[in-house]
């Protein structure tokens, strides 16, 4: 294997900006910036990105719960939701 491409790939690996604005579809520097400052590895990002999208029913029938970093993900990007739905409204 490419010693390069196992680099990018290590799901231990420190989560980039591109990593998270690829998994996750954030496109505000902010909300990057916030989650980028949990220092989150590219499983915590994928992790999060499974119970944001819906996949939490299943992965709760498995007993399976977030880790810290991508629970503080998936905090603020619960928040951002709330905050972009209250903007809608108003």
């Amino acid at each position: 294997m490419h010693r390069g491409r196992a680099l990018r790939t290590d799901p231990n690996r420190k989560a980039a900006p591109e990593d998270i604005r690829r998994t996750l579809g954030v496109a505000d520097d902010r909300t990057v910036m916030e989650i980028l400052a949990l220092q989150p590895s590219l499983h915590d990002v994928a992790e999060a990105a499974l119970w944001q999208r819906g996949d939490s029913d299943f992965l709760a029938r498995e007993r399976r719960k977030p880790g810290a970093a991508a629970q503080g993900v998936i905090d603020i990007l619960a928040r951002n939701d709330e905050e972009w739905a209250d903007d809608e409204r108003r």
